[in-house]
């Protein structure tokens, strides 16, 4: 509701435009006017509303600001008018005229001598409405929602940014305004003193939410509107869970009424069988969280190999039918390996076209009947049932500063998040994260089941006394991790530790057991190719030698892995890599000592499937850890835990993982609690000043690097055989065509990217290859890229020789 008499005027006046007809492609179509737009914009606003509960979403924000309940429909007014309001700039006469070809008001535009801006005019528009009424000192307790509201407004054609400036961008179009006095515009001195204002806020990171909601929802209703007015078709904003269908096929498969069965029998005195311990966590996890509906964040914290995964369907399942109107799933992880392996396992019970794996080696998801638009558009909001995706798509969702990051976080409303492998988050952000995450999950009504082998319980870094509302699914984690199927399914050997090792020692070591599939896992690519080069040298009998890093696609990985599974006789020689969402069972390890989460996720290679024995692993020590954990100079605080001290060791044999992490949460608390730039206080203080662009500097999950493409042909296992160097020539081309429409164009790139990950390389510096080939769209192509191949493996040691021969 506009109580403005000339702002209900200007929604009235039908000579106001907000979109004209695309001249290439729809030059019969009719303007929009800003009414239309308006009304359209309302009307979406209102269709999610009703699927996602948005009202009610902003009803719980706005309490745990601290606002009284008799200022809701007042404060909610100003949420919903915001969208309303977004576009009403484009009164602005330039605008008008320039960008909108409207001869109306030519003769105004003149006069108006103004840039053709609209958005910093609509939030000043949508200020003026408000601001009047901010009399006294009650009313002026809205006056943070207000310049929240506002700035949104402000930033809805670029990025979130800072509400720094905020008041002397918006002062500067008071200037020569040929609206001020018809619309009354007032210099809104309020805003300059926000920072006294914002003290009324009683949550930091609420306030902060609540911003990037209005953002999402502005973004989205206006996509949706503009692509209704280009398209003449209305957009889906929500999708239907097929519940009862998922539901069915889950239940009726062979594993779950395997454990349905266990459920029913009396237990056994002893369990013989790792599949009866599965079925008890299963149970229990089960169990907990039908005990716990009302809280938002649980741990799932159980052993590699116990079935978390399975566990996991059953939880999200049991959510959804419950009566908490659930209505997506969102999996979510570290690794595009555990992406991959995930989606396989959903596949099992869910149809394909109810699910979209998102991350950078999938196209955007189109079917044959589906138009670009639509496609494109169900991509960006996340609009399916359940996704798939990397942790860098969520974080860009929940702390990113584009709008088309932000664009999906109403989709987040009332759903599920699973996030696995959460300890290979950088734990500078430990503390940032849980306080964030769950502020979103109780706000925006999210359920979220951490699980790992390895769970650090980041509520204590905020909550030294556990009376946070984050329920541990496994009450006795001892009873899983220390029984003998898992316990002793290895025999740890720390013999090795006892000084660094030579490449040519630990090849010694290894070859004692040709004959065996052995795994050794460096943590440097750089030694592990050095370690394979030398190994295939020596007599290895008639074991297969093999080389697995993060350089290698995905193709490649599925060669590898394929090799694992059928050979009785193999040495595998691999990086991190190996430590998630790689499905292999071998039979010794070796691995260079790093830190304990990583030590145990290698242990789950070893002897997955508790049906050997004689599985044994060799810690030992060659390159310096510290030179891989850190950032900025910081080293990561689980290396003072290192399994090279015999007290740490100990508690890794027997298992006492939360003993380990409960040392490393006080580390880091004390290091959090410190007066300086690391202080967790800098948080709340970047939310509740709405400095956008910090937090997302401060969340950021990965360190600059830069993408190498190197041009060379690739054979791939199916036979086909793709020329990385007219992909790039084909990539080039498609950039720079002006004539396909953005969703199309966008959709053939995904399509392009996939490809152009066989060829594609992250470098942390890129000097090295900056010499050698040419930049372009956020990649450095090499034409000549078969000379730093070997045996279809990048050596990167050849690029940096070949730069080094260049500069000189």
């Amino acid at each position: 509701m506009i109580r403005n008499e000339f702002l209900n005027s200007i929604f009235e006046n039908s000579n106001y435009l907000a979109h004209i007809p695309d001249e290439k492609n729809n030059s019969d179509k009719k303007v929009e006017t800003l009414k239309e737009h308006s009304k359209l914009c309302i009307t979406y606003f209102d269709k999610i509303d009703k699927n996602k509960k948005v009202k009610e979403v902003v009803y719980r924000i706005i309490c745990e600001c601290g606002c009284e309940k008799n200022e809701f429909d007042y404060i909610w007014n100003m949420f919903r008018n915001a969208v309303l309001m977004h576009d009403i700039g484009k009164i602005n006469p330039t605008y008008q005229y320039k960008k909108l070809k409207n001869k109306l008001f030519k003769e105004e535009s003149e006069r108006a001598d103004r840039e053709g801006d609209h958005s910093l005019l609509s939030s000043y528009i949508y200020l003026n409405e408000y601001m009047k009424e901010l009399s006294d000192e009650n009313s002026l307790k809205r006056a943070p929602y207000l310049i929240s509201f506002a700035y949104c407004i402000s930033r809805h054609h670029c990025h979130l940014d800072h509400t720094d400036d905020f008041a002397n961008k918006l002062s500067a179009w008071l200037e020569n305004s040929p609206y001020k006095e018809k619309l009354n515009l007032k210099k809104p001195i309020f805003i300059s003193t926000k920072k006294l204002l914002i003290r009324e806020i009683k949550n930091e990171a609420a306030y902060f939410v609540l911003a990037r909601l209005l953002f999402s929802l502005i973004t989205a209703c206006d996509f949706y509107a503009t692509s209704e007015y280009k398209s003449g078709k209305s957009v889906e904003v929500s999708c239907t869970m097929p519940f009862d269908e998922i539901y069915k096929n889950y239940t009726s498969s062979d594993l779950y009424q395997n454990i349905d069965n266990y459920r029913k029998k009396d237990k056994p005195q002893q369990l013989n069988d790792i599949n009866q311990l599965r079925s008890e966590l299963f149970l229990e996890a089960e169990q907990t969280l039908m005990d716990n509906m009302d809280k938002n964040i649980f741990y799932l914290e159980a052993p590699t190999g116990s079935g978390k995964t399975n566990t996991s369907i059953n939880l999200f399942l049991k959510l959804l039918n419950s009566s908490l109107n659930l209505n997506n799933v969102f999996y979510i992880f570290p690794f595009n390996t555990l992406v991959e392996q995930t989606r396989e396992t959903l596949e099992e019970y869910i149809k394909p076209t109810y699910m979209s794996v998102i991350n950078s080696l999938t196209p955007i998801k189109k079917n044959a009947t589906e138009e670009y638009e639509d496609a494109f558009m169900n991509r960006i909001a996340m609009n399916y049932p359940i996704v798939v995706t990397s942790h860098v798509n969520l974080f860009n969702t929940l702390f990113g500063t584009t709008r088309e990051q932000v664009f999906s976080l109403f989709q987040f409303c009332n759903s599920v998040i699973i996030m696995d492998e959460i300890q290979s988050y950088r734990i500078g952000i430990w503390s940032e994260l849980i306080i964030l995450l769950r502020n979103y999950a109780k706000l925006l009504n999210i359920k979220v089941i951490i699980m790992s082998a390895t769970l650090p319980k980041l509520n204590m870094l905020i909550d030294k006394n556990n009376q946070l509302d984050v329920v541990n699914l496994i009450k006795n984690t001892d009873y899983y991790f220390k029984n003998y199927f898992f316990k002793n399914r290895v025999e740890v050997d720390f013999s090795l530790m006892d000084r660094k090792y030579s490449l040519e020692e630990i090849a010694e070591k290894v070859l004692l057991f040709r004959g065996s599939k052995v795994l050794i896992e460096f943590i440097k690519k750089s030694t592990a190719r050095k370690f394979y080069n030398y190994i295939i040298t020596l007599d290895c009998g008639e074991a297969k030698v093999i080389e697995l890093t993060g350089d290698d696609n995905i193709d490649t990985r599925e060669k590898v892995l394929l090799e694992i599974k059928t050979a009785t006789n193999i040495i595998l020689i691999a990086t991190q890599v190996i430590e998630a969402g790689v499905d292999i069972d071998m039979d010794i390890g070796f691995k260079d000592t790093s830190i304990p989460d990583s030590e145990e996720q290698f242990v789950g290679r070893i002897n997955r499937s508790c049906r050997k024995s004689g599985s044994k692993i060799f810690f030992f020590h060659h390159d310096d850890a510290k030179e891989v954990y850190q950032k900025n100079g910081t080293l990561d605080v689980r290396l003072k835990y290192s399994i090279d001290k015999k007290e740490y060791a100990d508690l890794f044999v027997n298992k006492e993982f939360r003993k380990l992490y409960e040392l490393v949460i006080e580390d880091i608390r004390l290091f959090r609690s410190q007066k300086n730039g690391q202080n967790i206080e800098t948080v709340y203080n970047n939310c509740r000043n709405l400095n956008f662009r910090e937090i997302e500097n401060t969340m950021s999950l990965m360190e600059p690097n830069y993408q190498l493409y190197l041009g060379y042909k690739l054979h791939r296992n199916n036979g086909e055989i793709i020329d990385g160097n007219s992909l790039w020539l084909e990539y080039k081309e498609l950039c720079s065509n002006n004539v396909l429409g953005y969703a199309e164009k966008r959709i053939r790139l995904s399509e392009l990217y996939s490809k152009m990950t066989f060829f594609t390389y992250n470098l942390r510096y890129a000097d090295s290859a900056k010499f050698c080939g040419e930049e372009f769209g956020g990649y450095i192509y090499i034409q000549n890229g078969d000379e730093f191949m070997d045996n279809g493996k990048f050596d990167r040691q050849k690029l940096i020789d070949f730069s080094k021969r260049l500069i000189l």
